[in-house]
């Protein structure tokens, strides 16, 4: 079986806390022992820089069952090599997003199938063009409105 690789980003792979078991063992093991730097933090992705396994990062997101796009609420960068922890938490008014949240989890999660959905429809009416512009939360709802999209639950109209 091969390795789950999450979603990638820059460099980086990002991956839902249900993924973890699904690493390969280096990399779960290193996650595992980060996350004990936390005190017992609730996180929800874990991002890990593949070039530079020791650059970790863990994030709390939106509940993602209950929000299609869900924002970032806090994260914690922990350094396996210097054991530096910093935390961040991100404006309530307009935090960034996760787009494309399928890509965190294993394919054969329930949820799986209902999130790839929701991408599939927004790619077909173009609203995922231009990404890299539409990172927030105020700027990804302007965008959608603009292409006259209305997203409730995990259900997309298009008016």
């Amino acid at each position: 079986m091969q390795e789950f690789r999450g979603k990638i980003v820059n460099g980086s792979s990002y991956f839902h806390k249900y993924a973890l078991n699904l690493l390969d063992i280096e990399k779960s093991e290193i996650l595992r022992q980060a996350s004990r730097s936390l005190g017992g933090v609730k996180w929800n992705v874990a991002r890990i820089n593949l070039s530079d396994p020791c650059d970790i990062s863990f994030m709390k997101y939106e509940d993602f069952n209950a929000t299609a796009f869900p924002a970032l609420l806090q994260s914690w960068k922990f350094n396996c090599e210097t054991h530096t922890l910093r935390s961040r938490k991100y404006s309530k008014k307009n935090p960034p997003i996760l787009h494309r949240k399928e890509l965190l989890l294993p394919p054969d999660t329930k949820e799986y199938k209902l999130y790839a959905n929701l991408t599939k429809t927004l790619e077909q009416l173009g609203a995922f063009q231009e990404m890299y512009k539409y990172g927030t939360k105020v700027k990804w709802e302007a965008h959608l409105s603009s292409l006259n999209i209305e997203i409730r639950g995990h259900t997309v109209y298009h008016k």
